[in-house]
């Protein structure tokens, strides 16, 4: 890797190199670069006044030098970055297959124990026992030695302070049944991140048939299997061939508005936001002001102006403040598609309807808002944040 010393001499050999080509004392032609000085030199600096013994070399040759270092340091890093994706994709792949297997188990324990509260005899409940311990053999033994811990605790059938002696006493002698086991599956997962809780939702994750299903927010979450409802999207912004960055926007997923933004966002109705240019920038250094996308890209190539579903929020209850961030609705037709993002509050002003809110990357808005013209800022890509998957 290149050090930090090397870094700096660098940077300010390639600033020198590219804003002064002629010396400044003589005139000249910077031809040469002193390794020792860290400075570039013309022949009469060279031949005049400077030490001996230094390390000279053609300026153009020690510039090659250093972009093949830059490069190879360059392409390490980006090979280095590749393994770590693919580590990424590989650990998630895995971890969802463990989800997968973990809800079927619950899914089967949940049963057993339904079964189990309806069983009035004895052969019903060694069957259910016998369940159990397959349960446990078959299918945990995936998970035993990959990074989660499975084990058992058994129960006398008679409860109190020598339950633990009396269950020993009846193993040596070879009688007594056990009355029940209680499975114990311990995932360590790290602690959930910190995410907005702003018409943030969760849905049960069951696995059924073999598939994992989501089920409608209707029916109560009584498992720790969850699901975080997609709500937060991502906006590449770019400027030719310059990307400025991402803009995170966390989506008010309660509102139409807000549904047919992430529609847009991953191409579900057909259209998309790639490829839409921004269009203008209203009160620009003011209160309020806000930067305008009144486009998307339709399949076939073109752009489209109009909106993708019925009914859509307006006004009334709708009505929001102008805040940093804030996503809000095109106001010139209510019938037509647009968006803005506010980069500057007004107390006492409104907005028709606005359906969502910058998470991070504000800085990105305003990078494109002070671009000149705006109309050259382009959406490149967009889609949707992961949601979470944590219990």
């Amino acid at each position: 890797m290149i050090m930090r010393t090397q870094k700096g001499f660098i940077v300010s050999f390639l600033v020198f190199y590219q804003q002064q080509e002629s010396c400044s004392d003589h005139g000249d032609e910077l031809k040469y670069w002193c390794r020792n000085c860290e400075g570039s030199l013309c022949s009469l600096c060279l031949y005049s006044n400077h030490p001996h013994g230094h390390q000279v070399l053609l300026a153009k040759n020690f510039l090659e030098e250093r972009k093949q270092i830059i490069k190879d340091n360059a392409t390490y890093i980006g090979n280095s970055v590749k393994d770590m994706m693919e580590e990424v994709n590989f650990n998630l792949r895995k971890y969802l297959h463990r989800m997968k297997i973990l809800t079927q188990v619950q899914t089967d324990v949940v049963t057993l124990l339904n079964d189990l509260q309806k069983a009035c005899s004895i052969r019903p409940v060694l069957n259910l026992e016998e369940k159990l311990q397959d349960l446990q053999n078959e299918g945990l033994s995936s998970l035993i030695n990959d990074g989660i811990e499975v084990s058992t605790v058994e129960h006398a059938a008679v409860g109190g302070g020598d339950a633990e002696k009396e269950e020993k006493e009846e193993e040596e002698e070879g009688g007594g049944d056990k009355v029940a086991t209680e499975v114990v599956v311990q995932v360590e997962t790290p602690p959930p991140a910190t995410l907005p809780t702003v018409y943030s939702r969760r849905a049960r994750l069951d696995c059924r048939d073999g598939r994992l299903l989501l089920h409608s927010l209707i029916q109560r979450i009584d498992s720790h299997l969850s699901l975080q409802l997609p709500s937060e999207v991502f906006l590449e912004l770019s400027n030719g061939q310059r990307c400025l960055g991402r803009v995170y926007i966390q989506l008010w997923c309660h509102m139409r508005r807000a549904q047919q933004f992430l529609a847009l966002c991953l191409g579900t109705m057909g259209p998309s936001l790639v490829g839409a240019h921004f269009r203008s920038v209203s009160d620009a250094n003011k209160e309020r002001e806000t930067i305008w996308c009144t486009e998307y890209a339709s399949p076939d190539g073109g752009t489209g102006y109009r909106e993708l579903m019925l009914d859509m929020e307006w006004d009334g209850e709708h009505r929001r403040e102008p805040r940093e961030g804030l996503v809000v609705a095109y106001s010139n037709d209510v019938n037509d598609y647009g968006f803005g993002i506010c980069t500057k509050g007004k107390p006492g002003a409104n907005f028709s309807s606005p359906f969502g809110e910058v998470s991070s990357g504000l800085e990105v808005v305003r990078a494109a808002v002070g671009h000149e013209p705006v109309t050259e800022v382009t959406i490149t890509d967009c889609g949707l944040v992961i949601p979470d998957l944590t219990p």
